[in-house]
């Protein structure tokens, strides 16, 4: 006989012998994969540094600035060239164009034959969900994080948010559901439930704080027996959901006698540049707003019955909230239709063997780091060459007067050095620029990181020299410079976007209950249609995320032109013309271009016998007749005979 969910709850008392077993079996695998994780946190730490750019500055930058304080010396500050953030923002511009620019975003295809109708409801739903959802921050996020870390990781659960609004208003006592005649109204508090947004919301977990099953490559990860990731969340929420939570006390108790060395922590990436958001730790256990529980979810695949939470002993999916301390404090099935773990992870490398792939930022590291010692030793020597070097006699010359800085001075010899060759006293000792030749050498090393990343100056939209382009070879240059980019938006359409997309799918088919009109998105909607009314049974079948092909969407004026050329080109083929319904590409090419209301000038035109018929008939009259009745209407503030201001 299976238990029921409040019976675990109560078998998973802190302190009992299946919490322990339990705990200890969560916390073993949060350990290994921890292990493995974290041998690559350092370099995520270092990765964070190159594309934050930061100044750096040492000892001999700091002994200048002290000196710069008095005004006795200008400053130079070592800099890190912030080449490697300008070109991971552009592959990030490409890529996100790529996935985002789609409308809709989240094209399906069906499966099995199902109809175009369903096709385009799922869409619409899915449309609403990316927009109403707010999907676009979070997958922006998601598409840069591998450039950054080598990887992201994306987040998912069906949310059915309620808005509660709370107003006073005047109510006159009642009795019997009558008001009572004479009685004064009373100012009472009204509280109301509105339903809010419904379906299904993403989020983005830190790589540093993701722990997969580290037996598996990352790319297999959804083959592991566990998944999970570092959460924190404020002790009032979990006491507000008593029905979710439970040994919410005894997770306090063991907080405050663990102290903040609870666990294996946190990795906060590097200390110069990291800000991620949290509670202090000294604060933490007081009762102060800031304190907040702090955990991990597990997703673990397990068989109840070896686990003591069930007789069944088919394996499915679990999700354990579980504190630093050890203490459970939240134990329940997935009950998901997609049978897997609510994350995904998108990826640009196909490294299909190694556990965590190379971040791209990490690969052109040591190229950067050339790059900026380059520019930093060619600024030392210009400076050195500027700042002039002298042999003097100090016993011939005033000294006085050679140290002064101000403009136009003059140095005075001293006594003993009347009459004699001054080359014998004073000497400029002769500087050259030994590192002229650093700055062509940037553009090599520059070269080498485009052609690294892909990351060409086609792609950051700026042309090459050679005088004037025409619009073709800007054209071929540009769509060359991207292919280089094509394959890391396919990895990532396949590693990412087609699984999460396919669990939003699996959500909406099961939690969606229907009964609301959503907004046709797609060329039906250019076509007439706005908009339709869903069933759950309007969206049953099997769907198919379309994946990106890796090329920009196409650019819609050109498009545009393009139809006008071939338009112009079938009137003058009637053979052709006569095949296609022109009004329907004349409206669509209209909506091609931008243009939203062109239904509205839509006129419907009928057979010439049929028309003469209903005006004999006097159900019509020619539109010429009805503009002469129009101008014998008196319009105010209209001169006689001046025509109609309509």
């Amino acid at each position: 006989m299976s238990k029921t969910l409040e019976q675990i709850h109560a078998n998973l008392k802190y302190g009992s012998k299946l919490h322990d077993k339990l705990s200890e079996h969560l916390q073993s695998r949060l350990k290994m994969s921890r292990d493995k994780m974290s041998t690559r946190y350092k370099a995520m730490a270092e990765s964070e540094e190159l594309y934050a750019a930061y100044v750096s500055a040492d000892d001999l930058d700091t002994a200048k600035e002290n000196k710069k304080k008095d005004g006795s010396e200008q400053t130079f500050t070592t800099i890190n060239v912030p080449y490697a953030y300008a070109a991971v923002m552009t592959m990030h511009t490409y890529i996100s164009s790529v996935f985002l620019s789609r409308s809709p975003t989240y094209q399906v295809s069906a499966r099995h034959g199902e109809t175009e109708m369903s096709v385009q409801s799922m869409e619409a739903l899915l449309d609403y969900q990316f927009v109403a959802g707010n999907h676009a921050m979070p997958l922006y996020i998601a598409l840069f994080d591998p450039l950054k870390y080598g990887f992201s990781v994306v987040g998912q659960y069906w949310d059915e948010q309620t808005v509660r609004t709370r107003e006073y208003i005047d109510k006159k006592p009642t009795f019997l559901g009558m008001d009572i005649p004479g009685a004064k109204a009373k100012r009472v508090a009204v509280v109301k439930d509105s339903p809010g947004y419904r379906g299904t919301t993403l989020y983005n977990v830190r790589p540093q704080d993701f722990f997969p099953d580290t037996r598996y490559p990352l790319w297999q990860f959804q083959k592991g027996e566990f998944c999970a990731r570092y959460f924190e969340l404020a002790w009032a929420a979990l006491a507000e959901d008593r029905k979710r939570y439970f040994n919410i006390q005894d997770a306090v108790d063991n907080s405050k006698a663990s102290g903040t060395g609870q666990g294996f922590g946190r990795d906060l990436g590097s200390p110069n540049v990291s800000t991620v958001p949290g509670s202090d730790d000294s604060i933490i256990f007081s009762d102060k707003p800031t304190s907040l529980f702090k955990g991990h979810e597990v997703q673990v695949r397990l068989d109840p019955s070896r686990w003591g939470l069930g007789d069944e002993s088919h394996r499915e999916v679990w999700v354990f909230e579980i504190s630093e301390g050890g203490v459970i404090v939240s134990a329940r099935p997935s009950g998901m239709y997609h049978g897997n773990f609510s994350y995904d992870v998108i990826m640009y490398e196909p490294d299909g063997y190694n556990l965590l792939p190379t971040a791209a930022i990490e690969r052109i590291k040591p190229l950067n780091d050339t790059l900026s010692w380059l520019i930093n030793t060619h600024f030392y020597n210009v400076r050195a060459s500027l700042n002039n070097k002298f042999v003097v006699d100090p016993s011939r010359v005033v000294m006085k007067d050679l140290l002064n800085r101000d403009a136009g001075g003059i140095i005075r010899l001293k006594p003993e050095a009347y009459g004699s060759d001054l080359r014998q006293s004073f000497y400029q000792v002769q500087t050259s620029d030994v590192t002229r030749s650093h700055l062509s050498d940037a553009q090599v090393v520059e070269m080498m990181i485009q052609r690294t990343l892909g990351s060409t100056d086609n792609v950051m939209g700026m042309l090459g020299t050679g005088g004037r382009k025409t619009a073709t070879e800007v054209r071929t240059s540009t769509s060359f410079g991207v292919s280089r980019l094509k394959t890391p938006c396919e990895i990532a359409s396949a590693s990412g976007f087609t699984p999460m997309v396919s669990k939003i799918i699996a959500n909406t088919q099961q939690f969606y209950e229907g009964g609301q009109r959503y907004r046709i998105v797609g060329d039906l909607a250019k076509l007439g249609e706005t908009a339709r009314d869903i069933s759950p049974e309007s969206i049953a079948g099997f769907y198919d995320y379309v994946p990106v092909d890796g090329t920009l969407p196409v650019d819609r004026y050109a498009q545009v032109q393009l139809w006008q050329n071939l338009m112009a080109q079938a009137q003058k083929m009637p053979q052709v013309a006569a095949q296609y319904d022109m009004g329907k590409i004349f409206a669509w090419v209209a909506a091609l271009g931008g243009l939203k209301n062109i239904q509205q000038f839509k006129i419907q035109l009928g057979d010439p016998a049929a028309l003469a018929q209903q005006a004999a008939a006097g159900n019509m009259v020619p539109i010429n007749a009805a503009t002469k009745d129009l101008t014998r209407v008196p319009d105010a503030g209209r001169a006689e005979g001046m025509g109609a201001t309509g």
